[in-house]
């Protein structure tokens, strides 16, 4: 069993929401969905509360609506990243922005987990970073392709992980700011 070199920081992550769309969000399974939603509002309010920067995109809107509204408000800015590519790293203006930030760990979240989530990871993993996958915050219209791209996507050498054991990375200690924020968001979880 691989052992992480080091845990993710705020200054060395990259949160990227995949696909979380108006129209795809009602055909997800729904044992994934609600709780994938309330995971990526809880990664996304502890991004602002550490600063995070946090990368969006939307597959073809015209057909599968903007991001959903809950999502999209807790997002400053709001500029998703326009695709028609399954892979958010087949599109140049995404692979661009990750360029710029210049941060290895990139924490993934979004729909669907066993198309455009699992080809953004395999592509970030070909491009040298280190995807982090939070398996309570992606979702599919099926159960099985949900836990078997997880499974994939570990064994090609994605880090799977959930939204509390990034947020208490990120945080690191008891009694701060931060950590007070942190707790707050994580009990909405419960």
């Amino acid at each position: 069993m691989a052992v992480p070199l080091m845990l993710p920081t705020p200054r060395d992550t990259v949160v990227v929401v995949i696909d979380a769309q108006e129209r795809l969000m009602p055909a997800m399974h729904a044992d994934l969905r609600d709780r994938a939603l309330k995971h990526m509002q809880a990664l996304l309010k502890a991004s602002a509360v550490h600063q995070v920067p946090v990368v969006c995109t939307e597959q073809y809107p015209k057909g599968l609506g903007a991001t959903l509204p809950e999502i999209r408000s807790l997002m400053e800015p709001y500029d998703p990243i326009v695709k028609t590519a399954f892979s958010c790293c087949d599109v140049e203006p995404f692979t661009r922005k990750l360029e710029s930030l210049n941060r290895p760990n990139i924490a993934v979240m979004g729909m669907e987990t066993h198309v455009c989530v699992y080809q953004t990871v395999v592509g970030l993993l070909q491009r040298g970073y280190k995807p982090l996958l939070l398996s309570d915050a992606v979702c599919s219209r099926k159960m099985i392709d949900y836990e078997t791209s997880v499974e994939q996507m570990r064994e090609d050498g994605a880090t799977i992980s959930t939204t509390e054991t990034l947020l208490f990375s990120w945080t690191r200690e008891a009694g701060s700011e931060a950590f007070k924020k942190i707790s707050l968001i994580v009990r909405d979880l419960s």
